[in-house]
């Protein structure tokens, strides 16, 4: 600590933040007292933390994800028929405005997006032309339908979702409903690279177990978001991270990380770095 009035993040070391909130309170008010920044990993962030500016957590935003989905939207409405399955469910209301807002902002007036229910869904996906889709919906029976849909439409389509779905074990542990459709998140397994696939073999051999994309919290965050923090990243061996970071200034409150990666999910997997197509 220089004991200057305004310590940058690279002039201190930053701490991993404990599991449970009983033990991370006397460790929030030392390091926002001596401004050393701290790295938040849990699934909600507590309100009364909200304004601690040296905080920073790695969950995924909802709000991020929308803006990278209608991003990619607006680019593809520039090519082809782009469809927004809606379910008008109140769950889904609020991502569903905000959606359209962004959508509005990134795309150009003559980009069209052609707004849906299931019935005018499955007759677009019935028309033979090259479609992208999109939903917003957390509700897992329009999701499961939608996809359901999608599979077995006369031209298959490109499916935009939210990373959430990868969670549904209706999606990715029932092999007749296997899916396939697109996301943004913030950490995603690669397992198609070969790197990746040896430190599994290597992680098997040694422990005679399996590692999960949990297991390595540890190892991405000691490598990727402290290299990434102190500004030493590209000297680190980055293979084999499932994390990308990315904590702009905040306005005001804790940073957030909006490091996120176009993903993939087919066949019951993650592909990082998904391309579109």
């Amino acid at each position: 600590y220089t004991g200057e009035d305004t310590l940058s993040l690279h002039d201190a070391l930053p701490i991993c933040f404990p599991v449970t909130i009983r033990a991370a309170v006397p460790l929030v008010e030392f390091c926002q007292q001596k401004k050393i920044p701290l790295l938040y990993q849990a699934p909600k962030l507590p309100m009364n933390y909200v304004q601690n500016r040296f905080l920073y957590s790695v969950t995924t935003e909802t709000d991020r994800q929308l803006a990278c989905i209608a991003q990619l939207s607006a680019n593809q409405a520039a090519i082809e028929q782009v469809v927004w399955y809606q379910t008008n469910l109140p769950s889904d209301t609020s991502r569903e405005k905000n959606f359209g807002r962004l959508f509005n902002q990134f795309s150009a007036p003559k980009n069209r997006l052609i707004s849906a229910d299931m019935p005018l869904l499955k007759a677009l996906l019935n028309s033979g032309k090259p479609t992208t889709v999109v939903s917003l919906s957390n509700d897992k029976k329009a999701v499961q339908e939608l996809l359901t849909q999608s599979k077995f439409a006369a031209q298959k389509p490109k499916v935009i979702g939210m990373r959430e779905w990868t969670e549904w074990k209706e999606l990715n542990a029932n092999v007749d409903n296997e899916s396939d459709f697109y996301f943004f998140s913030t950490s995603c397994m690669d397992y198609e690279r070969l790197d990746v696939k040896e430190m599994h073999k290597t992680y098997r051999t040694l422990f005679h177990s399996d590692l999960s994309k949990f297991s390595l919290f540890g190892y991405d965050v000691i490598l990727g978001f402290v290299g990434w923090s102190v500004g030493c990243e590209r000297e680190l061996p980055y293979k084999g991270l499932f994390m990308d970071f990315e904590f702009p200034k905040p306005i005001e409150g804790y940073h957030s990380n909006f490091g996120l990666s176009l993903c993939r999910f087919k066949e019951f997997k993650q592909e990082k770095n998904a391309r579109f197509e």
